[in-house]
Parts: structure tokens; C-alpha cells; sequence
């Protein structure tokens, strides 16, 4: 049950990001805003990573593949989220990100073949 209302919790909380990124854009340029934003991430993945102790083996080209795939997934999704808070406002990127999980559901059925169900 606790976990029930920390998730309460945690998706109040994240509800709240695209208000407060909209005015935090108000008083710095977006791309500070998204180096910001990145910096504070890896450091709490780096946390933790070392709190955690439990790594997966990989080798230096998947290292690598994985690596560029988070900086690059993570900084353009960021700068694509901020930039089209930043034209549309708060209403129109909320209602953006509804779509989101129908993307999700519809790229892995269309693409990876995955079987839909309405089986929880």
C-alpha cells in the first residue's frame, strides 16, 4: 500500500514539471535550461550507480552504443519537450504528452510485432 500512494506521490510531483519548466524558461535560454537539466540527471544516475553496486557487463562498443543513445535520446527529447513548451505553453504540451503512451503501444505492435491485449 505504500507504494500505492508513493506513486500518488511521484506522479503529482512529475505533473507539476511542465508549469514549472515554463517558468523557469522565463528567466533562462532554453538550451542552459536543458544542459541543466542533463547534468543534474547524470549526476543522480551516477549516485545511483555507485549506491547500487550491481553492473551490467558490457563490452566497449555496446558500452558506447548505449552511452550515445541515452545523450542523444535524452538531449533532444529534452530540448524537443522545453522547446515545444516554450512555443505552445503548458495546455497544448500536456495535452502532447497524452499521446505519448498511444505512441508507445502503436510502435511496438507496428514495429516490433508485439501482441496487444487488454489483459492487465
Amino acid at each position: 500500500m505504500i507504494y500505492f500512494f508513493l506513486a500518488i506521490v511521484i506522479q503529482f510531483i512529475w505533473s507539476t514539471v511542465p508549469s514549472a519548466s515554463k517558468i523557469v524558461l522565463q528567466s533562462m535560454p532554453l538550451e542552459f535550461y536543458v544542459a541543466l537539466r542533463w547534468t543534474l540527471s547524470a549526476g543522480i544516475f551516477y549516485i545511483l550507480l555507485k549506491w547500487k553496486k550491481q553492473h551490467i557487463r558490457l563490452s566497449s562498443s555496446e558500452t558506447a552504443k548505449v552511452g550515445l543513445l541515452g545523450i542523444l535520446g535524452y538531449t533532444l527529447a529534452s530540448y524537443g519537450m522545453l522547446t515545444g513548451l516554450s512555443i505552445g505553453g503548458v495546455t497544448f504540451f500536456g495535452l502532447l504528452m497524452l499521446a505519448s503512451p498511444l505512441l508507445v503501444v502503436l510502435l511496438s505492435v507496428l514495429k516490433f510485432k508485439e501482441t496487444f491485449t487488454l489483459r492487465l
